[in-house]
């Protein structure tokens, strides 16, 4: 630990930091050697605490963790201080007197002090254990925290700088989904109409898919679907089991928003619903044309997961949004009796 009369001391002028320590606090050369050992290690680097936490999800960060590790007990510590959480990420604790936040950083520069003096050790140990996180939404960027524990130790007052690795694990964003149900009549196309957004995409890694499930009525599904003007950046694929799933590309996430609400226009007619010759009825909710839209996070660097569909804790890192289309199919009039 350093104390507060050597701390700024060059590592290289071990001299001049012997002399300054030994006037400061009036001590003979035996016992300024044991001060500057417990105070003034220059050859000890501290050991990084890492702390794992999913996109968008409260994390107690471990601060008690990050002193034990580093030798430093709880009960010594009168403040801790910590600066590096991003603008707009959320913190707060607990104390005796109550929760203290959510606050929100309003950047790197900003300190956030947590006063322990006068507390117990128990009392200490709780307040740094509920030290809780709330990234930025739909971030996945990592960050470093910069921990300064000022600490008392045989009368002497001290400070340990030790850093907290902050490590961002992407996840899937819901997705919303809207859809319409469908009044036709047997053998007459109709174009569905609905409408996918996702969330604000911070990350850049997520795409969306919408999957449509026709319903299956003696051995066969009810009817078709096509995509008669989907361009350049859209997919239609037809899976030949009355499945179809539409996927869009593009390198940033609002141009695959606005390909996607481009395709979805009702007043393009762009996914067409056939039902089948000789086919009428109702049905209704789940019984009729299941749409899926499916938001998959695909993570790089080192959360990239072993699959594109787990994450790094084995969570799934997609998010589905469910809705039905229930059709209302009238025969025509050639099925109909004189």
């Amino acid at each position: 630990r350093r104390a507060d009369a050597c701390r700024d001391q060059d590592p290289q002028e071990p001299e001049e930091a012997l002399l300054e320590v030994m006037e400061t606090y009036n001590l003979t050369c035996p016992r300024t050697i044991n001060i500057i050992e417990a105070f003034c290690p220059t050859d000890i680097t501290p050991t990084n605490g890492t702390s794992i936490i999913a996109e968008d999800t409260p994390t107690v960060i471990g601060l008690e963790s990050l002193l034990t590790n580093n030798s430093v007990t709880a009960a010594s510590a009168t403040m801790v201080s910590i600066s590096g959480i991003p603008s707009d990420t959320i913190y707060q604790y607990t104390t005796s007197s109550g929760t203290v936040g959510p606050l929100a950083s309003t950047g790197e520069d900003m300190v956030a002090e947590i006063d322990l003096s006068g507390l117990s050790p128990g009392q200490i140990s709780n307040v740094l254990g509920s030290f809780t996180i709330t990234p930025i939404e739909h971030s996945d960027s990592d960050f470093i925290l910069d921990v300064n524990v000022t600490v008392t130790d045989g009368g002497q007052v001290g400070v340990e700088e030790l850093k907290l690795d902050v490590l961002l694990q992407a996840v899937a964003d819901p997705p919303s989904l809207e859809t319409s149900n469908v009044n036709t009549t047997a053998g007459v196309a109709v174009p569905l109409v609905l409408s996918v957004n996702s969330s604000d995409d911070r990350d850049n890694s997520e795409y969306t898919s919408v999957r449509f499930t026709l319903p299956i009525v003696d051995g066969e599904p009810v009817g078709t679907l096509t995509a008669p003007n989907f361009g350049d950046g859209v997919t239609f694929v037809d899976y030949q089991n009355g499945t179809y799933v539409l996927n869009v590309t593009d390198d940033q996430a609002a141009n695959r928003e606005t390909l996607m609400d481009a395709f979805l226009d009702p007043a393009e007619g762009n996914i067409v619903f056939t039902p089948r010759d000789g086919y009428s009825g109702d049905l209704v909710g789940p019984a009729g044309i299941v749409v899926e839209a499916i938001s998959t996070e695909y993570a790089v660097g080192n959360q990239l997961a072993p699959n594109d569909a787990v994450g790094l804790d084995g969570d799934p890192k997609t998010e589905t949004a469910t809705s039905f289309i229930s059709l209302f199919i009238e025969p025509d009039d050639s099925q109909c009796g004189d």
